[in-house]
């Protein structure tokens, strides 16, 4: 088991790793530098965004108008889109169970009840996707109804 051909192969392996560890490392580290500095830039966007935006419904009653009407507009489509889901599911176990009677071949059943599984998952993601935006928008009017002493 422990051949000479073996233990060559180990050493050559392990200075080829170590040699070729040696120039990527300096890569990696240039890439998780650049990473988690854009995700800094980004995020400080994203909350220069968000106090701008709760800055303007402090100051325009017409803006927490429209913001109302958008958070309620999200709610009611994360909750048309879980609907929709459990609609796909259902259609999904619908194929399963009627497929000997409907579908002429297996084949075919397992592709409609794919396509159904995947509709229903995607569909469930549009309503978290809409459900975040909502509680993002209903947090940033709950911040604009504060008094400024509080922060």
């Amino acid at each position: 088991m422990l051949s000479i051909e073996w233990l060559m192969s180990v050493v050559v392996v392990g200075v080829a790793v170590h040699l070729l560890a040696a120039y990527v490392k300096p890569r990696l580290d240039r890439l998780g530098s650049w990473a988690s500095r854009s995700w800094a830039a980004r995020s400080e966007r994203r909350q220069q965004s968000r106090m701008a935006r709760i800055a303007l419904l402090k100051a325009s009653e017409r803006a927490r108008f429209d913001t109302a009407v958008h958070e309620l507009r999200c709610r009611i489509r994360a909750t048309h889109f879980i609907l929709s889901s459990f609609v796909f599911v259902g259609f999904a176990g619908t194929t399963i169970a009627i497929a000997p009677v409907v579908i002429p071949t297996v084949t075919l059943a397992r592709i409609v009840f794919g396509v159904f599984g995947v509709l229903a998952v995607l569909t469930l993601l549009l309503a978290l996707d809409d459900h975040v935006e909502a509680m993002q928008t209903q947090s940033e009017m709950r911040e604009a109804a504060e008094p400024d002493e509080n922060r």
